[in-house]
Formats: structure tokens, sequence, C-alpha cells
């Protein structure tokens, strides 16, 4: 059969992790989908990839995929990820380090308590406001998950976060594709 000849349903441009959930709900729902993407390898901001060493591989850009943990495709195993597939999450501890340029460096605990301590290391103001952060966040996904709707000031926030995590994981993403270590500058 040729490319010609080929029909589907749905075509599905590019291949990050949510146009793949997109495109297995509308596979289980039936319909013929093809998902079209320009790089060599899929999963948008969910990859493993290797980025230092040979045979050390790094999630690259999702930084724990924390957000969809809650969400059914997950938690209800809804397109068999887990149960068909395979999927498993190795939550590590600690969950990141950041060298720092003086040799010292930060380390985020999977524990609000542990990644409080730290911050203490450098901010005791700081470490008390992450934990009312995380407390204010915590209390608006409960209310979110039960059908309401995140006050207006938690998302503003959570949207401002999220893009300086993104922007920072790009830059560093970036820097070690092209041969830059962090605390090393490049210009």
């Amino acid at each position: 059969m040729s490319e010609s000849d080929l029909t589907v349903d749905v075509i599905v441009v590019g291949a990050g992790h949510n146009a793949l959930i997109t495109a297995g709900y509308l596979a289980k729902a039936g319909l013929e989908v093809a998902v079209l993407e320009a790089k060599s390898i899929i999963g948008g901001n969910t990859v493993t990839e290797e980025l230092t060493f040979e045979g050390w591989q790094h999630d690259s850009c999702s930084s724990a995929h924390a957000v969809i943990q809650s969400n059914p495709v997950i938690r209800d195993d809804e397109l068999g990820l887990i149960s068909k597939y395979g999927l498993r999450y190795v939550h590590t501890e600690p969950a990141a380090v950041l060298p720092l340029e003086d040799g010292d460096a930060f380390v985020l605990h999977r524990s609000t308590e542990g990644t409080a301590a730290e911050i203490a290391r450098f901010s005791r103001q700081d470490a008390t406001r992450f934990v009312e952060m995380v407390g204010e966040w915590n209390s608006a996904l409960k209310f979110a998950l039960a059908g309401g709707a995140i006050p207006d000031r938690l998302d503003r926030a959570s949207r401002w976060v999220g893009f300086r995590v993104a922007r920072s994981q790009r830059c560093a993403r970036g820097s070690l594709s092209r041969g830059h270590r962090p605390g090393h500058g490049h210009g």
C-alpha cells in the first residue's frame, strides 16, 4: 500500500505527552489515528535521554510529572499504561540536586519538610513561606479535584512558577546539549 492510499480519521501533529494521550483516547474510542512528529524522539517533556555520560539517562524536561499523577489517565489507568504497558514511576530521594558555584548544593527532597529544611539553610523566612505555599497549593488541588475552581491568586502563581521552571529547564537542556556545564559561564 502506498502512502497516498493511507486513510485515517484523525491526524495528531506532534508526539509530545499530551498529544500521545489524546491520540490514545481517540484510538480507544475506535478512531484510526496517525501521530506525526518531526523530531527523532517522541514524548515531548516526558522523554528520557542520554545527555551527559554514556549510559546515564536523564529526565530532561518533565520535573517528576507531578500534575499527571492525579489525572485519570494515570490514577484510573484509563489507557492501560500501567496494567498493559508497564508504566511505572521511580520516585527518587532526593528528587533533584542543584550544584552551586561555591561547591555547595541545593537538595530538593520529596517531602515538604525536607525541602523546607534545605531552604532554611539559605533563608528561614523563605522556608516558612515555602511550607505555607505548599499547604495552599495542596488545599487548592484537593478543591479542584473535587470539581471546584482553583482560586485566581494560586492559578496565577502556578502559571508563573511553571513558566520559570520550564524556562530554566529549556536553558539548562540547551546548555548541556552544547557542551556547557552548569555554573560555568557561556556567552
